[in-house]
């Protein structure tokens, strides 16, 4: 009985994209994509006399970030980066196998003491514990991390230092110090502290604004060259591209899901979440916690 419905069934299909052809005007092109679901295109050097109707997008709501469930998140990287001439300040999280979680996007600038006091607020709302941030090294996020999470290393990730360092420079002192400061940042530990503070010694006299802005990223330069981590994690994390990453990639995947005028980066948020590969380096991730351990042992005895 089964098998004599199924025949039924196919019977009646076949009927169906015999109508469905001859609606169409008869063509044997017609009756062949009736029949195989509209899939099949025309024959060469025959036109289908009705193009096939284009496949709705299938409707995406937007990511509320605010409301996901996340989990333990010890290593964030925050940033501000530009949209369409406003700033928006970004936290992408690290698990603790190097998998990248999207935390929060929001308007302002890491040099918003306001904004960021509610950006921590936020984090802490949502009961993250950061044991390490990687910033822009904006002062104001600075000051607000260290309030809120005292036990957090803060470094600063190379890039933004560097565009801070040379926008006080005219172009030809700024080609020097620019390959001065490369120089010093390819190193790690004692070599790279040498050669950044020696690099800061000579700003002291010859271009105080840029002295007071690599005194002031100093530390956070140095925060994970100190560390003894492996060079691949270091170089990793201390690149700080993560965010202008994860802005731009969420954005061209949720582009075709976003309506008119709507930023498309939270309709693109999970399509790269699953899209983006874990953290180069994320198997010595290991190796960074424990560095922060001993770290955190040695500021309570001290």
């Amino acid at each position: 009985m089964g098998a004599r419905l199924k025949e039924f069934e196919a019977a009646l299909r076949v009927i169906d994209a015999l109508r469905g052809a001859w609606d169409d005007g008869g063509s044997g092109d017609a009756l062949l994509r009736r029949l195989l679901g509209g899939g099949a295109s025309a024959p060469a050097g025959k036109a289908s006399k009705r193009p096939d109707a284009p496949v709705p997008a299938v409707a995406v709501p937007p990511v509320d970030l605010g409301s996901r469930a996340l989990e333990p998140l010890p290593v964030l990287v925050i940033a501000t980066t530009p949209y369409r001439g406003r700033d928006q300040v970004g936290v992408v999280g690290l698990s603790a196998d190097g998998v990248k979680r999207v935390v929060m996007f929001r308007e302002g600038s890491t040099a918003d003491p306001v904004a960021m006091d509610n950006l921590c607020r936020a984090l802490e709302a949502r009961a993250l514990v950061p044991r390490l941030c990687v910033t822009d090294g904006g002062l104001a996020l600075d000051r607000e991390v260290s309030d809120s999470f005292p036990a957090c290393l803060i470094a600063h990730a190379d890039p933004y230092v560097e565009r801070a360092v040379l926008s006080h420079l005219a172009d030809g002192p700024a080609q020097a110090v620019k390959a001065r400061l490369r120089a010093a940042l390819d190193k790690t530990g004692g070599e790279a502290e040498a050669a950044l503070t020696a690099l800061v010694a000579d700003m002291r006299a010859r271009a105080p604004g840029t002295y007071q802005t690599l005194s002031r990223h100093l530390g956070g330069m140095l925060a994970l060259r100190r560390l003894g981590i492996p060079r691949v994690l270091e170089r990793s994390l201390s690149r700080g591209a993560i965010v202008a990453t994860c802005a731009q990639e969420a954005r061209a995947l949720g582009r075709r899901h976003a309506p008119a005028g709507e930023d498309p980066l939270l309709y693109g948020v999970e399509r790269w979440e699953v899209a983006t590969r874990r953290l180069i380096g994320h198997e010595h991730l290991p190796a960074l916690f424990a560095a922060l351990s001993r770290r955190a042992d040695e500021r309570q005895v001290g």
